[in-house]
């Protein structure tokens, strides 16, 4: 069976009220995606049961309100999962783990579309930069550093910006979040998954403090590995921006 059909079952047993919408999808027209449940905005999105994680699509258009994960089964002896979710939860293309609190929070979550939402849950919301990202960005060009950040080629993925590359002064570096392990001052280095960056941007976000950013080679990073923000090592390369001088291409 398609999504939608198992959507349309699934709801035909639990009683909800649906109806085919008025309006189409712009790119494909045919495809039967949207459909309103209990008056709300659907979009069924196919998506695959998997052991580790699933890849949850965000749309590219503000139709609808809600969107139905359909997670179908790998096998036929397991049974479907729906994951009814406000729009206003996802701002790009993720992907989560099936026993993950944000998953589980929206199993089998139709009642939402019977209930009164709060704006702020349906609004459409597309992220452009990551916070690591941002506070790079924002920090290199206080210290009159060029900036470029790339466009992936595949425009209809989001977010459309690379989350973890960016050029600055023409160097390659690779920006990861840092997180600090609580109520300590040592930091988790996470090893890039390419060697496409020349220096590894590590950045430590606390509310209401300034970002704290590591400059490192990436030589450097061999593993995955945690260190204190004051350890010999790691502290050398506190906002050390002018290491980026010394591979800053010629001309």
């Amino acid at each position: 069976m398609l999504p939608i059909d198992l959507v349309s079952a699934e709801i035909s047993r639990l009683g909800l009220r649906a109806e085919p919408p008025l309006e189409m999808h712009p790119s494909r027209p045919k495809s039967a995606k949207w459909i309103l449940i209990e008056g709300r905005r659907c979009q069924v999105i196919p998506t695959t049961q998997a052991t580790r994680c699933s890849l949850l699509y965000v749309p590219r258009t503000d139709w609808p309100d809600f969107l139905v994960y359909v997670a179908m089964p790998r096998s036929p002896k397991n049974m479907q999962a729906f994951y009814i979710v406000p729009r206003g939860a996802l701002s790009a293309d993720t992907t989560r783990a099936p026993d993950s609190s944000f998953l589980q929070k929206y199993l089998n979550g139709w009642e939402q579309l019977r209930e009164q939402q709060d704006s702020r849950a349906l609004l459409r919301r597309t992220k452009v930069l990551s916070a690591a990202l941002k506070s790079v960005v924002m920090e290199a060009r206080s210290r009159n550093l060029s900036v470029k950040l790339l466009r992936k080629a595949n425009r209809s993925r989001l977010p459309p910006i690379f989350q973890h590359r960016v050029f600055i002064d023409g160097v390659r570096c690779t920006v990861m979040s840092a997180a600090r392990i609580a109520g300590r001052t040592v930091i988790v280095l996470r090893r890039p998954v390419t060697d496409w960056g020349l220096f590894v941007i590590y950045v430590v976000i606390e509310p209401g403090t300034r970002s704290k950013m590591f400059v490192i080679p990436s030589r450097e990073v061999q593993r995955t590995t945690s260190r204190s923000m004051n350890s010999e090592w790691l502290k050398p390369y506190l906002d050390d921006w002018g290491l980026l001088a010394t591979y800053r291409p010629a001309g």
